[in-house]
């Protein structure tokens, strides 16, 4: 009597400990008892009505209901002996809590269930967390930026559809591999790891590598996880891809440079045909008083020379300008013959 006594105080402490719903059914009755937890998690009084089945299936969410049941029932006329299942259960209140229900269930020497005690867990808290969990995943997954977390083992432990866009590799292909093997091959990327350590973030620019090899220029900034304790978990980095934006700052540099050319040859070009004009004037007098035909020909190779620099000054003006050239049919012979004679001389 008194180890009687011992085991049922034992007992009533435990299920007043317990934050779950202890219930416990007569499979061949439909009753089922109830502890405190039935009030406390869902409002419902365990001495003030009668519970069986029927009421426990009306309290089901709709849509969870026929699953819930049918797994119920299958577990009870199989050999099985333990059930448990995900559903929302209705509140005294009228709203619904994500409960987590486990049974285990007793069987007679003919393998005939008669009864089934278990507990119903609220798990509505820890579903909002992981639908709020969910939620931030498909923000990040929306964004155009490359966002991954690496552990402290240098293994990436989070990969957003982003980074599957920007460098190709999928989230199956990239979790658990080191970044080096990735996409870096750039010596800053030492550089950036040494300061996320000591200063706890980092931001610059660096050369990243495509799977298909691809080179990319990205702006990285970059965040030292911790925990609870101050202890490093990993490295939160968010690369952005810019080469396009690079490419269209050295063009901009590339037509900066060209106005300067086309400022400069328009500055100089009148000094340089004042050069040549008397060069061309002093060919054309000479050549009247030369007798010597290798002097002839001297003259004519200088005057041809004055001219080609006078309309290669004109060429320079036009382009500086803007001015379109065309296209036109042209005997590259005379061109040779000419420079035949240059080198001859």
């Amino acid at each position: 009597d008194e180890a009687l006594r011992q085991n049922e105080e034992r007992l009533s402490c435990v299920l007043r400990a317990t934050n779950d719903a202890v219930w416990d059914w007569d499979i061949r009755t439909g009753a089922i008892w109830w502890n405190q937890g039935l009030q406390l998690l869902f409002g419902y009084l365990p001495s003030v009505r009668k519970y069986d089945l029927g009421w426990w299936m009306g309290c089901l969410h709709p849509s969870d209901r026929v699953r819930a049941e049918e797994s119920l029932r299958a577990a009870v006329s199989s050999n099985r002996q333990t059930w448990g299942e995900e559903y929302r259960f209705r509140c005294n209140d009228g709203s619904y809590a994500h409960v987590l229900d486990r049974g285990y269930i007793l069987r007679n020497e003919y393998g005939q269930a008669y009864r089934m005690i278990g507990s119903m867990m609220d798990i509505t808290e820890r579903k909002r967390s992981e639908e709020q969990i969910r939620h931030q995943a498909q923000l990040l997954d929306q964004t155009h930026d490359a966002i991954y977390v690496k552990d402290a083992g240098e293994r990436v432990a989070y990969w957003n559809a982003g980074a599957e866009r920007l460098y190709g590799w999928s989230s199956a292909e990239a979790l658990g591999r080191r970044t080096d093997d990735l996409f870096y091959r750039d010596n800053r990327q030492l550089e950036a790891r040494r300061a996320v350590l000591e200063t706890g973030e980092w931001t610059g620019e660096l050369k990243h590598f495509t799977k298909h090899g691809d080179e990319i220029i990205v702006a990285s900034r970059r965040t030292l996880l911790r925990d609870s304790y101050g202890r490093q978990t990993g490295i939160l980095s968010i690369n952005t891809n810019i080469t396009e934006q690079k490419k269209l700052e050295f063009q901009f540099l590339q037509a900066q440079r060209l106005e300067c050319v086309g400022s400069l040859a328009g500055g100089i070009a009148h000094d340089l045909n004042n050069m040549l004009a008397p060069v061309l004037m002093a060919a054309d007098m000479l050549r009247g008083e030369q007798k010597d035909e290798e002097n002839e020909k001297l003259l004519d190779l200088i005057a041809g020379s004055a001219r080609r620099g006078a309309a290669l000054i004109k060429q320079i003006l036009a382009f500086s300008k803007g001015l379109s050239g065309g296209k036109t049919v042209f005997d590259i012979r005379h061109l040779i013959t000419e420079i035949e004679g240059v080198l001859r001389a």
